[in-house]
């Protein structure tokens, strides 16, 4: 009987020194952010915000006045416009697109020419509102962020039907 008096009592002692102590990292204290470069220009897109991400893949051209409109490609099964960043981002169109992102919050690819890896940052570090920034491996880069993006785009077209009817 006393051992488990014992067992009890240690038990109660490590639920008490739970609360005492620091609380851990919770999940989601991180970011995982895809490293970019557009027009020279480190850039990150958040992850959560990317569906797929597609290298080398056949855009066909599409005749049109909107210049950051590249063209189409497919992504099984389904036709997307594929929209260039480095235009939408106000820089000269990329010669040659290597990178696709295909974005999880509407039926779009973004093309770059330039992908330099996966970045895992605490959420700390990211600073900012509209414009987001971070450094990473000792480089700054200013956060895109897809949703905002969308919503561009989205003006783009509406404009354009609107002006044309």
């Amino acid at each position: 009987m006393s051992d488990l008096r014992a067992r009890a009592a240690a038990m109660r002692e490590a639920f008490d020194r739970g609360f005492a102590g620091a609380p851990a990292a919770a999940p989601g204290a991180h970011e995982d952010l895809l490293a970019i470069r557009v027009a020279g220009q480190a850039r990150a897109l958040a992850l959560a915000e990317v569906r797929a991400v597609h290298v080398d893949r056949r855009i066909t051209a599409v005749p049109g006045p909107e210049p950051a409109l590249r063209g189409l490609a497919a992504f099984r099964g389904a036709i997307l416009p594929v929209w260039d960043l480095h235009v939408l981002l106000g820089a000269s169109p990329a010669e040659r697109p290597r990178w696709l992102v295909v974005a999880a919050g509407a039926p779009v690819a973004l093309a770059f020419a330039r992908f330099e890896g996966h970045l895992r940052v605490a959420r700390e570090a990211i600073i900012g509102g509209a414009v987001r920034v971070l450094e990473a491996d000792g480089v700054p880069r200013t956060m895109i962020s897809l949703p905002v993006l969308l919503d561009q785009i989205d003006r783009r077209t509406t404009d354009r039907v609107h002006r044309e009817r």
